[in-house]
């Protein structure tokens, strides 16, 4: 199944199953101006019909940024610039866009 019909499902799939935690961490991204977009697993598993269990988001904030934007969650920063925000049991990847340049 391809086309507009799986894209708008999808995307319902997305709004109605994001989790409050992940809710809010796009909230305030989007409320600083930053742009902020659903990406990884929850996206594939929304087109496939799939429960999603992992959220991920990617953003024009650079990491610095992101952990400034939160500081009352806790944060780590593996990889690449990823920064792993944590809090009540939840927690979500949110990684700086990439590549591109001018």
């Amino acid at each position: 199944m391809t086309g507009r019909k799986t894209d708008n499902r999808a995307a319902a799939r997305l709004e109605a199953g994001m989790p409050r935690f992940v809710r809010f961490l796009a909230g305030r991204l989007a409320g600083e101006g930053h742009e902020v977009y659903v990406v990884g697993g929850a996206v594939r598993d929304a087109c496939l019909g799939r429960p999603i269990q992992d959220w991920d988001l990617t953003t024009d904030a650079d990491a610095d940024a992101i952990v400034r934007l939160f500081p009352e969650v806790r944060s780590l920063r593996p990889k690449h610039d990823t920064v792993t925000l944590a809090a009540e049991g939840d927690s979500c990847e949110i990684t700086p866009f990439r590549g591109g340049g001018e």
